[in-house]
């Protein structure tokens, strides 16, 4: 069965197959407020199938230092070298959280009110069959996200894209800005490398987009 591939720097993290799933999602996602550049996130899971479903989580915010590159490889055959857990697993020792929830616009003002721990991303994203993409976020940006996606109705691809967004932008629910998206076939990776802005300077990425709706 299809899978992926994830490295940090040419260290293999693990890899996992789609066998017996719907939907993975890769994600790689850093914001302007926290102490960490940023995370990468792996689940996936059976859905749509009523009491057949589960949702498992087999990488949880794995911190992203500055000058990391993270690859993603879409394979033909993988097997599955990292554990699944659901949330009750990985979240166990951690206390029910009990209570109302601020309002979503509360929510945003608080995040604003937030003193920031980078002003920006630079950012290089390696895609298949083309140069290397680099550009750094505009003011104002809140996050910058990397997602690379697969679901069973298409089996033979994956997606990805890289993209950010400001708390306006989130609070009016738009989407943000879209620097690439392309369509991975066996065989093929994307790559992303992430700074602040303090610590590379580059030029705003023009946006990409390499695939199909075949």
């Amino acid at each position: 069965m299809p899978g992926f591939k994830l490295s940090v720097n040419g260290q293999l993290i693990g890899t996992l197959s789609t066998a017996g799933l719907t939907a993975v999602a890769l994600h790689v996602h850093g914001d302007t407020i926290g102490p960490e550049l940023a995370e990468i996130d792996v689940t996936g899971g059976r859905y749509g199938a009523e009491s057949d479903d589960f949702h498992l989580i087999y990488v949880s915010s794995r911190e992203i230092s500055p000058g990391d590159l993270i690859e993603i490889g879409f394979l033909a055959e993988a097997e599955t070298t990292i554990k699944g857990q659901t949330i009750e697993e990985l979240f166990s020792d951690e206390p029910e959280i009990c209570g109302p929830h601020l309002p979503e616009s509360e929510e945003i003002a608080v995040l604003e009110r937030t003193p920031k721990a980078r002003s920006s991303f630079n950012f290089e994203m390696l895609i298949p069959e083309s140069p290397p993409l680099s550009g750094c976020t505009a003011p104002g940006t809140f996050t910058l996200g990397l997602h690379v996606v697969w679901d069973s109705s298409r089996p033979e691809s994956a997606r990805a894209s890289l993209f950010s967004n400001s708390l306006e932008r989130i609070g009016r629910r738009e989407s943000g800005e879209n620097y690439a998206k392309c369509k991975l076939a066996f065989g093929q990776s994307v790559g992303l490398r992430i700074n602040d802005q303090a610590t590379m300077h580059t030029d705003r990425a023009p946006n990409i987009t390499m695939e199909s709706d075949a």
